[in-house]
């Protein structure tokens, strides 16, 4: 079983770092918006994982961004660790409304199953989904 936790501020410098760097395949490389949350999963002392939880505290939407698992730790549970926590710091923040961007399929009714809803295709195969 994964586990997530909240990244330090040493962590999400590095993160963010390597993000612009594109260090991550398949990954944007800019940075998501202001008030970020990072969460990492870790094997062994070796970041597998990590995902952000940008929150606009002014109408208290959330945004669910930057996900990536190492392709070796894929389907160990690791991503659904990383949800848990972003779930769990927007129930503690009041976040009233959940976003995220997804472009395949198998996302779309990962996030189906946890409640949210296609709101608008944007087109190239993404998809704005919601949950309030």
């Amino acid at each position: 079983m994964s586990t997530a936790r909240r990244a330090s501020p040493e962590e999400t410098r590095q993160i963010e770092d390597d993000l612009c760097a594109g260090v991550y395949p398949g990954i944007r490389v800019d940075l998501p918006p202001p008030n970020r949350h990072w969460f990492v999963s870790e094997v062994g002392g070796e970041r597998v994982g990590f995902a952000c939880l940008s929150v606009d505290k002014n109408d208290l939407v959330g945004v669910l961004c930057r996900c990536w698992v190492h392709p070796r730790f894929r389907g160990n549970g690791v991503a659904g660790a990383l949800w848990q926590g972003r779930e769990a710091l927007a129930q503690e923040l009041h976040v009233a409304l959940l976003q995220v961007i997804v472009n395949t399929d198998e996302a779309e009714e990962k996030y189906k199953s946890r409640g949210f809803r296609v709101q608008i295709a944007l087109g190239k195969g993404r998809r704005l989904m919601v949950r309030p």
